[in-house]
């Protein structure tokens, strides 16, 4: 009997194969996001903006006088929290992949992540 049901697996194996085709992982179906997912990632988006917005005039009262060093505690805090909501807005969208609005909310993010991470290691060395 074990060698009927090993010969079946295999039989059936084979023919899957050879027809072209293989054994795939059923995707699971893309949903759109909810109402609330779509107003959280924009009152991310809009939390980020003002983030990046003080970490910008911080840096800039700095720059203006120079005998006043950057505030570094405050620069890699903002940089954290702008890191951290592009995450959260990024995350929503990998859950909907289908979803322009959240996409382009992700792909406005993360960029704006990056240039604050950098900006922060430039200045006061955040990691």
């Amino acid at each position: 009997m074990k060698r009927l049901t090993t010969l079946i697996v295999v039989a059936a194996t084979t023919a899957c194969c050879s027809m072209g085709g293989a054994p795939t992982k059923t995707a699971e179906p893309t949903v759109a996001p909810t109402a609330e997912e779509i107003a959280e990632a924009e009152k991310h988006h809009k939390a980020l903006q003002a983030l990046e917005q003080q970490l910008e005039a911080a840096m800039l009262k700095a720059a203006a006088a120079p005998e006043n060093a950057p505030d570094c505690t405050k620069a890699c805090a903002l940089t954290a929290q702008i890191c951290g909501l592009a995450g959260k807005i990024c995350r929503i969208a990998e859950r909907h992949p289908q979803d322009s609005e959240t996409r382009r909310l992700c792909q406005d993010s993360a960029p704006r992540c990056e240039r604050a991470r950098a900006r922060a290691l430039d200045t006061c060395g955040c990691e």
